[in-house]
């Protein structure tokens, strides 16, 4: 009698947990699913790192809207006794080397990854065109002209970027962009567009018209290289693009290599 009262309670402990085996697997599941979409980043965390990159980036934006005419304002002081070519290659030179020491520091291929490599160069060729041009625009027009046209590239840029990366650049954009230009011009007051000409200076000459069509080119060739950087996107790291431009501008102006010259005395600003 008490092992027929043992065999039934074994058998009534099986079948209530074979019973209860489903639903006790169907809240785990439920707790597993409920685990899996809790973020590992809690969304204000995240909010927070997007905002200090995000005003990071304006910092590195605005320390590079510094330095970029100051290199122009050296690159027109030098341009009286050195050519262009040779302004380009030190340049070229010395970013290319900083860039390299960069990505071997960090342990990265200087070109980047295997399927974004093309684009990089082709970042590079533009680049160094673009920045080759110029220069020369900067030792042939004064500052201003130069400044006025060279800040087309943004313009450039959103059209480009809207037509092969379908961003959008709506008529607000477009308005806003002009008014940008509009601004620019009147205050830089270009003379090719402001008449200041002074007695017996002719207008219009050769060199100057050369030198205004390559500036705008610089312009068109700078906005190429940035909508590259932007379809590349994180594939690659910035110091591959910085490698990739130095080394070409490097090579594409030691082309022009027999109207380089040592410097032979000291250069007062």
């Amino acid at each position: 009698m008490m092992h027929a009262v043992l065999y039934l309670y074994r058998r009534h402990q099986i079948n209530s947990f074979f019973f209860s085996f489903p639903q006790i697997m169907a809240h785990q599941e439920v707790n597993i699913a409920e685990d899996e979409r809790v973020p590992l980043v809690s969304p204000d965390q995240e909010r927070c790192e997007t905002k200090s990159r995000g005003i990071l980036g304006l910092i590195f934006v605005a320390g590079s809207t510094l330095a970029m005419p100051t290199a122009a304002a050296l690159a027109k002081i030098s341009g009286g006794t050195f050519p262009s070519s040779e302004i380009v290659l030190v340049r070229g030179i010395i970013q290319a080397g900083l860039a390299l020491m960069g990505c071997l520091w960090i342990g990265i291929h200087p070109l980047g990854k295997p399927g974004v490599r093309k684009w990089v160069v082709f970042r590079g060729i533009a680049g160094a065109f673009a920045l080759v041009l110029y220069y020369f625009g900067i030792l042939h027009l004064p500052l201003a002209d130069v400044s006025v046209i060279i800040n087309l590239h943004p313009m450039f840029a959103a059209v480009f970027a809207s037509v092969f990366l379908k961003e959008p650049f709506g008529r607000f954009k477009r308005g806003c962009a002009l008014l940008c230009l509009t601004g620019v011009v009147l205050v830089a007051k270009p003379s090719f567009l402001f008449d200041e000409r002074q007695g017996g200076q002719e207008e219009g000459d050769s060199i100057r018209i050369i030198a205004i069509f390559a500036t705008l080119m610089a312009a068109v060739l700078s906005a190429v290289a940035y909508v590259t950087v932007r379809k590349v996107g994180q594939q690659a790291h910035f110091l591959n693009h910085t490698l990739s431009f130095g080394a070409l501008s490097a090579i594409l102006s030691s082309l022009n290599f027999h109207d380089f010259q040592l410097p032979q005395e000291k250069y007062h600003l």
